[in-house]
Order: C-alpha cells, then sequence, then structure tokens
C-alpha cells in the first residue's frame, strides 16, 4: 500500500481491448512475500529446476522445495484458454490497481527534471 500520500501512475502503451481490466491485452519477484498468486490459467508450466551453461560444465540447479517458479503466458491467453485475466501483465496490472496504483493509457515521449529533482514526463496519452 501507498503511503505518505504518494501517487503510482504506470503508463501503459497498449489500451483495454474493452472495459475493465478483465479485459486489458498486453502484447509482449517474489509473488508469495506480497500475498499475489498467479491465476492457474496465466501458468503455462512449471519448473523443476534451471540449467546453468558454461564454457566447459553445465549445472542444474533445483528449485527449492519451499518455493515455485513457473513460465507464464505474458500477453492474451491462447484461443484454448479461457478465464479472467488475459495474462500474466494484465494481472500484474489488475493488482496494482487494487493496491492504489492509476493507469494512463498513452506514450511516454520525453523524460526531463523539474527544478525540485523530481522527473517530468511527457506522456501522449491514447486517442490524442
Amino acid at each position: 500500500m501507498l503511503q505518505n500520500g504518494d501517487t503510482v501512475v504506470i503508463v501503459e502503451k497498449r489500451g483495454p481491448i474493452e472495459p475493465g481490466l478483465e479485459g486489458f491485452q498486453c502484447k509482449g519477484c517474489n509473488f508469495r512475500e506480497n500475498g499475489l498468486v498467479v491465476p492457474e490459467e496465466i501458468i503455462q508450466g512449471r519448473i523443476d529446476y534451471v540449467w546453468i551453461q558454461g564454457q566447459w560444465k553445465n549445472f542444474r540447479l533445483r528449485v527449492p522445495k519451499d518455493m515455485h517458479m513457473y513460465s507464464v503466458f505474458r500477453g492474451s491467453l491462447p484461443s484454448r484458454r479461457s478465464g479472467p485475466v488475459a495474462g500474466f501483465d494484465a494481472f500484474l496490472l489488475g493488482e496494482a490497481v487494487k493496491e492504489g496504483a492509476r493507469i494512463l493509457y498513452g506514450q511516454v515521449e520525453a523524460i526531463d527534471y523539474a527544478a525540485s529533482g523530481m522527473p517530468r514526463l511527457t506522456v501522449s496519452a491514447q486517442g490524442g
């Protein structure tokens, strides 16, 4: 949760395809500590180990038994899958909004700094 009246604004280039975050389509951490649970419909697979490939030797590192690692669908789900979440990106945006963030649909055109030292963004809003 945000404190001290701070506001988080997420500038998202791709807008919703229908009203509400459930219709958000985006193409192209440690969640358990923050209470996030990845929805089953966006999990593509579960990973038991990771290979580190070196010049002379490869290492297999097992995911610790008390932890989980997933591959996920980032953007829209394949046509054979359905669910309230369009993909991992939409899931994260939805969770950010629940915590108080605001989404501004548009594109960052420039970044500079105000006299106070705070960053200032020039954003072209979606649709003009």
